[in-house]
């Protein structure tokens, strides 16, 4: 890979979580608006009608409300977030790796070891690259938090029923904490504020590993030409 392929690789790191940046503020900005629509209807129904909290046909109104607001829109639109968060994380590390093994001449790809993206990453990165996959702890924890959430995304479309139970397990302990994952229906449902610091922490991780990798590597690329997505 010359230097030009590599300079736009690295920069499509940025180009691609600014995308995922702008993918959630959309997210968020639609369960709002729709919470705003969906309150006028039960209003309107309300006051027109002359109708009481009490009426069976305002509680269903209510109830709908409340199945779009609190389930629907979070489970359809902040649960796929997670899909695509993960895979430019993916990506993002074997390009690295890639890119490095490269450079360093090595006969050893990451996709040739054993386990998980992130098993194999931090296998590949540690003992093969010589180089720190990730420098912050917390953040690395939430990155392993995000692919067992992506996985039961993906793999089990949220459902609670249809995952395994040390996943399970794992999951649960996480709801018990509070931290912006809710059970609801027989589904799991992330939360505005879970969205939002799995994808700072992505966010932090690979940008850290692009500007290391650029120290790395020799002369670095102009800093600041994207600087919206720093």
């Amino acid at each position: 890979m010359n230097q030009i392929e590599t300079n736009q690789r690295l920069n499509e790191i940025l180009f691609q979580l600014g995308a995922l940046r702008d993918h959630l503020q959309l997210v968020e900005k639609q369960i709002a608006h729709k919470k705003i629509i969906e309150k006028r209807r039960l209003d309107k129904l309300i006051r027109n009608r002359g109708l009481s909290i009490e009426d069976s046909e305002v509680r269903d109104a209510s109830d709908y409300y409340n199945f779009m607001i609190e389930f629907h829109l979070p489970l359809f639109l902040r649960n796929t977030f997670l899909v695509s968060l993960y895979a430019v994380y993916e990506s993002t590390v074997t390009d690295v790796a890639d890119m490095m093994k490269e450079r360093q001449s090595q006969s050893l790809s990451m996709s040739d070891l054993r386990g998980n993206l992130l098993e194999k990453a931090l296998k590949y990165y540690n003992h093969i690259l010589k180089f720190d996959l990730y420098v912050n702890e917390i953040d690395w924890n939430r990155i392993k938090m995000l692919l067992e959430l992506r996985n039961a995304v993906a793999h089990s479309n949220s459902r609670i029923d249809m995952i395994k139970d040390n996943k399970k397990n794992k999951i649960s302990a996480w709801e018990s904490q509070k931290i912006g994952l809710s059970f609801r229906n027989g589904y799991i449902i992330i939360e505005e504020q879970l969205a939002e610091s799995l994808f700072a922490s992505v966010r932090s991780t690979l940008i850290n590993l692009r500007v290391r990798y650029q120290k790395w590597k020799g002369p670095n690329l102009v800093e600041g030409i994207y600087p919206q997505y720093f």
